[in-house]
């Protein structure tokens, strides 16, 4: 009997806490869109538990910045410094391809809203360019974290979300936290286009092999080696790989 009541105690609480997680996402962003991973996305674009259909770059719901310039306005709370480093973060993707951060002007309508909260992750941003303000959290400031959230909301979704990862990486789903399945959902092959051919591996859109760990084992490791000397590292900065990408889409002198 003991076991049963804890067993039922432990069923309840799970089920209150995935609730309030989902009740965090729908109610502080939009109740159109839902999270995966550190993206929001439109509902319809979910198809099931497994995959995601994010209609990649080339789909309506998916919308690029025109000419590659982004639109921003920072929250009063974001210090000077941290300004300076959102904004040098930025110009360096401008190195590698047509992409400018621009200081958003009264009459423009499509921008990102640049702040911080007290949510325990690192960022978050809406996946492409949604229309109206788009609300880009960083919590973490670094130039990494930064250009992370700005591959999102430029219309790059992760590297452990291609359609073909599972050729590449295990999850090891026994170890994740219950409730962070939606960091491992598998973008439609059908909707989207590899612009890599090869799986990017040091991509600054690759998760660690810990992210999201319950017991501090592996949840993703490279199949190409062993789970332990198979350890996917978080980049610090960003890989040829991204270079190539955001070149692909918004053009630039060639990598």
């Amino acid at each position: 009997m003991r076991f049963l009541m804890i067993a039922l105690l432990t069923f309840f609480l799970s089920k209150v806490a995935f609730a309030d997680y989902e009740k965090f996402i729908l109610e502080d962003y939009d109740p159109t869109l839902v999270q995966v991973g550190d993206m929001y996305v439109p509902f319809d674009s979910v198809v099931d538990e497994g995959e995601a259909n994010l209609k990649g770059l080339i789909q309506k719901n998916v919308r690029l910045w025109s000419g590659g310039v982004i639109r921003y306005e920072f929250s009063s709370s974001v210090s000077q410094s941290n300004r300076r480093l959102f904004l040098s973060s930025c110009r360096e993707l401008g190195t590698y391809a047509n992409i400018e951060c621009v200081r958003r002007r009264s009459s423009d309508r499509d921008y990102i809203f640049i702040t911080s909260n007290n949510r325990n992750v690192c960022g978050s941003s809406h996946l492409g360019r949604r229309g109206g303000r788009q609300t880009l959290v960083i919590n973490c400031w670094r130039a990494r974290t930064i250009q992370h959230e700005l591959m999102h909301a430029l219309g790059f979704t992760h590297e452990h979300n291609r359609y073909d990862r599972d050729e590449h990486i295990t999850v090891q789903w026994k170890n994740l936290t219950p409730g962070l399945e939606h960091n491992f959902r598998i973008v439609s092959a059908s909707n989207t286009r590899k612009i890599l051919s090869y799986y990017d591996f040091d991509s600054i859109l690759q998760y660690d092999s810990l992210s999201g760990s319950e017991n501090g084992e592996f949840v993703l490791y490279r199949k190409d080696k062993g789970p332990i000397r198979g350890r996917i590292r978080q980049a610090d900065t960003m890989s040829r790989g991204d270079h190539t990408i955001i070149w692909a889409v918004y053009g630039g002198m060639q990598p």
